[in-house]
């Protein structure tokens, strides 16, 4: 069975994109690193861009930072336009004010615009996020999906009929 893509929004913000054979895998993966009771995700469907700096000792460094040099910023279509997505979807008040913002001036923000912006994400993370595609495993829906996957009835533990 072939990876699907995932966009998962935890309630802190954090945002990540997470690959898995289907909701229950989902699931398990996200387990491994939080509760995934408190994501929410979505699948995603759009263009990706991913870019790995090993630093001399073989380990991850930051995205787009070699050790030792200035923090380079890569521009590519693919890249601004995942990120683009990523924000539209996790962060949809941010993802409105910064489009009017850059419709409109087009310049570099200033601090007070930072600002604006800065309480755009604040109201983004009060809630969760709303729209096609979000789910949550938080429902009892969910939550007997899981168990019934995880924790299949098998015939030893089925109760003996009369």
């Amino acid at each position: 069975m072939a990876l699907k893509l995932y966009l998962v929004r935890w309630e802190s913000g954090d945002t990540e994109i997470v690959s898995a054979h289907d909701e229950m895998d989902l699931f398990d993966t996200l387990d491994e690193v939080g509760d995934p009771y408190c994501a929410y995700w979505r699948p995603f469907r759009e263009r990706i861009w991913v870019m790995l700096y090993i630093d001399p000792e073989g380990g991850y460094a930051r995205e787009g930072f070699r050790p030792g040099e200035e923090d380079p910023i890569v521009y590519c279509d693919t890249r601004e336009e995942m990120s683009e997505e990523i924000l539209k979807h996790a962060f949809p008040t941010l993802h409105a004010k910064r489009e009017a913002f850059y419709e409109n001036d087009g310049d570099e923000p200033d601090e007070e615009e930072l600002a604006c912006w800065e309480v755009a994400r604040k109201a983004d993370l009060a809630y969760p996020p709303t729209g096609k595609g979000w789910k949550t495993f938080d429902t009892p829906e969910m939550r007997a999906r899981i168990k019934a996957y995880f924790y299949p009835k098998t015939d030893e533990t089925k109760a003996p009929t009369a």
